[in-house]
């Protein structure tokens, strides 16, 4: 696992663990991955009069795939716009489909979902899991990111 290397993250972790944090304390590409639809997720932002979006080198959309979450291929999409290595990426995400998504992608995974616990073929193959976003940040900085 290479710890210190750019990552790809999902929408919700981001703006859970705040992307200034992220984009001050990293000089690495951030993508969104997300299965909503570009104009659902536009509005989205919009909606929580959020400008994050704009903050993001790469946006993959259920709209760009063919087999979506909790099928890899988004996430392989991300880390080649990004010209990243699955081993070199990080993934915060909030739903099962999209962790395992993430693992089958190759991807770091970080998982934060206080609602359901994942399934233990999953659970094993996780970076962490956390109930709480105010968790992560601590994660990431405890491992050097």
């Amino acid at each position: 696992m290479i710890l210190k290397k750019p990552g790809v993250f999902s929408a919700i972790g981001v703006r859970r663990v705040g992307i200034f944090y992220l984009n001050t304390a990293w000089i690495f590409p951030i993508g969104l991955v997300t299965s909503a639809n570009y104009l659902d997720m536009r509005e989205n932002f919009e909606r929580n009069n959020s400008e994050l979006l704009n903050d993001f080198h790469h946006i993959i959309t259920i709209d760009d795939v063919k087999h979506p979450k909790p099928h890899p291929q988004p996430y392989n999409m991300m880390m080649r716009q990004l010209g990243q290595q699955p081993e070199q990426c990080v993934v915060i995400e909030d739903s099962m489909p999209g962790a395992s998504a993430a693992v089958a992608a190759g991807a770091n995974t970080i998982l934060i979902n206080a609602y359901q616990t994942p399934p233990p073929a999953l659970a094993e193959k996780l970076w962490y899991h956390t109930d709480h976003h105010d968790n992560i940040r601590n994660f990431l900085q405890a491992n050097g990111l």
